[in-house]
C-alpha cells in the first residue's frame, strides 16, 4: 500500500507511512462510530420482525 500512495501521490516513504497510519485510524474511528447505529438498526429488525410475525 505504501507504493501505491508513493506513486499516486508523490510523498516520501515516511509520508507513504504516516498516510498509511492514518487512512488506518480513519478506519477503525468510522467503524466505532457506525457501531451504535448498526446496533439500534438489528435491535429495530429483531423487535419489528418479531412483533408483527
Amino acid at each position: 500500500m505504501k507504493t501505491w500512495f508513493k506513486k499516486h501521490f508523490a510523498v516520501s516513504e515516511l509520508g507513504a507511512e504516516t498516510l498509511q497510519k492514518a487512512t488506518f485510524a480513519c478506519f477503525l474511528t468510522d467503524l466505532w462510530n457506525m457501531t451504535p447505529v448498526i446496533l439500534l438498526m438489528f435491535l429495530a429488525d429483531q423487535l419489528l420482525n418479531h412483533r408483527f410475525t
